[in-house]
């Protein structure tokens, strides 16, 4: 456990370990979303809903894909909505997404991908795979 999960912990409690870790790595690492476009531009993305979920653990994924995915997701959500509604999906769970924020996940992520590519034409984001439980 780093610092940033100790802090996040001490201040809000335990939370599903995709949050705490997207939260770490947004904290960590300034640059997150340009290393999340380079996954996505490698075709290496790993859709959302195989990471945010109460089940997942970070032993399931490459660290090189994971981190930079769930901080650039926790950044985007942080910075649209507030740390106010990042704390209630903290302390409620993923499950909670839909009501905390009024749209489900894969809205959410469409959402945060074209944030990613303010320049560019939907339509050229690279393909996303099927989700996988």
């Amino acid at each position: 456990m780093n610092l940033n999960h100790e802090v996040l912990t001490a201040l809000w409690g335990p939370a599903e370990q995709w949050i705490a870790e997207g939260f770490a790595a947004y904290a960590a690492e300034p640059a997150v979303d340009m290393q999340c476009r380079t996954i996505f531009d490698n075709h290496g993305y790993l859709p959302l809903a195989n990471m945010v979920h109460p089940e997942w653990t970070a032993s399931m994924y490459p660290a090189s894909k994971i981190y930079p995915e769930l901080g650039s997701f926790v950044q985007y959500l942080h910075q649209t909505y507030g740390i106010a509604r990042l704390r209630q999906v903290w302390h409620r769970g993923s499950r909670s997404i839909p009501r905390v924020f009024g749209k489900p996940l894969l809205q959410l992520e469409h959402e945060w991908q074209a944030s990613l590519y303010p320049l560019i034409d939907p339509g050229s984001i690279p393909a996303r795979p099927r989700a996988r439980r």
